[in-house]
């Protein structure tokens, strides 16, 4: 027999790719990115901000120096 009459035999099974298509993968990447921009502004920041805070010493309550 030939190659091509083995690979196009019924029997022969399908190499299937593993993962997403393309358009699956874009929304994936379309819904992650506003989550994790939300999640930096919103969580991040603050967290960082205050450490940086934590470091100076400042008042809310203090008017200006």
């Amino acid at each position: 027999m030939t190659q091509a009459a083995i690979a196009g035999s019924p029997g022969a099974p399908r190499k299937e790719r593993a993962g997403l298509r393309p358009g699956q993968r874009r929304f994936v990447w379309g819904a992650l990115i506003p989550i994790f921009l939300y999640l930096g502004v919103f969580a991040l920041f603050p967290m960082i901000w205050v450490v940086v805070l934590s470091f100076f010493s400042y008042s809310p309550v203090r008017v200006g120096d």
